[in-house]
């Protein structure tokens, strides 16, 4: 866009330059959305006269960038971006790059060229008209084209340097793959994790654990029960929620009404509250903050670390108050490590 427009009218023509694989009438929204970023009515009056700096990818990003493919044989330069940069999520790209979307900006063809290894690049026509051009030998696209258009579709990641401009928008999000989820709700890490932090997504550092606690109050008292080892067939009967081999005899964790329906003498109920941050085993501090802060308030916490998740029981009589205690330990690991993943449950139904 050499300059702002001031009408909605003029950009929907402009759209076709954005969003050219899109139908500008089905898809209103998104170009009264990009009419909304990219200018404002003046405010005095109705004209419509466009008040606001022109778009953030004019000017300041008509800059030298390189790029090229992952195996150095193809290297390109482009002078800037003409366009925003676009996640575009539909099922080609998807296909083509093995993954969830794929990162795309508009460049004048006059303002891209080849640097190194045009002979390597191999093209294929994933669309009536629509030509993407990949290297011949480690596979990496880089551009799309369709001819007579006076732009390429430049692979965003490919670059070397950052373009200085963020993401403007999603776009195909209705082709999006059933498992992608929000970044929010998957773990982070800035490198590889260790083994036990890709089993299940689990986290192993104690304030993303803290930030993340989410206890959940179960609503069913439980009771711990003694047996002699060799009365297993009578402890699968009363379907233990947990059990544990000693050499003194078993140790089963049962509803409190089965215990009571059985006749087995027990000493004291508990409610359970669940952690479900999903935690390592190999993870260090969490049982030990968990258990000092419930301790503060006086409260007996009995810890089973279970695969996934790691589970409080505490006395019936002090379900709530312990929930108080392990929420505000929630907020305040928050405050220290950013947002807390995920939120404080009440009971589980």
């Amino acid at each position: 866009m050499a300059k702002l427009v001031s009408r909605f009218s003029d950009l929907v023509a402009v759209a076709a330059f954005v969003l050219p694989s899109c139908d500008v009438t089905r898809y209103g929204t998104i170009i009264r959305t990009c009419y909304a970023t990219v200018c404002r009515r003046d405010a005095r009056t109705d004209t419509g006269e466009v008040t606001a700096p022109a778009a953030a990818w004019e000017g300041k990003n008509h800059m030298s960038l390189t790029g090229g493919c992952l195996c150095g044989a193809v290297a390109y330069e482009v002078t800037g971006l003409d366009g925003p940069i676009v996640h575009c999520h539909c099922r080609t790209c998807r296909k083509a790059h093995a993954s969830a979307f794929t990162s795309t900006a508009r460049v004048l063809r006059t303002h891209f060229r080849w640097l190194r290894g045009k002979e390597k690049i191999n093209s294929y026509e994933s669309s009536p008209g629509k030509k993407r051009h990949f290297c011949g030998v480690c596979g990496s696209h880089m551009v799309a084209e369709r001819a007579g258009e006076e732009h390429v579709i430049l692979r965003v990641a490919t670059l070397d340097e950052d373009p200085l401009q963020t993401p403007a928008m999603h776009i195909w999000t209705s082709h999006d793959a059933a498992w992608l989820c929000a970044d929010g709700d998957v773990p982070q890490f800035a490198e590889t994790p260790s083994n036990a932090d890709r089993q299940q997504g689990t986290i192993a550092d104690i304030r993303e654990l803290l930030a993340a606690l989410d206890p959940e109050l179960s609503g069913d008292e439980v009771v711990f029960c003694t047996f002699p080892t060799a009365a297993v067939d009578e402890i699968l009967l009363l379907a233990p929620i947990g059990w544990f081999i000693e050499r003194e005899g078993v140790t089963a964790i049962v509803l409190r009404s089965s215990a009571e329906q059985a006749g087995i003498p027990f000493t004291i109920s508990f409610r359970a509250i669940t952690l479900n941050v999903h935690s390592s085993l190999e993870a260090v501090g969490l049982t030990a903050a968990v258990t000092a802060r419930l301790a503060q308030h006086g409260i007996s916490a009995n810890v089973v670390a279970a695969y996934h998740h790691d589970h409080i029981f505490v006395p019936a009589a002090d379900a709530a108050r312990a929930m108080d205690a392990l929420q505000a330990l929630q907020v305040e690991a928050g405050r220290s490590a950013g947002p807390a993943v995920g939120g404080a449950r009440a009971v589980r139904p």
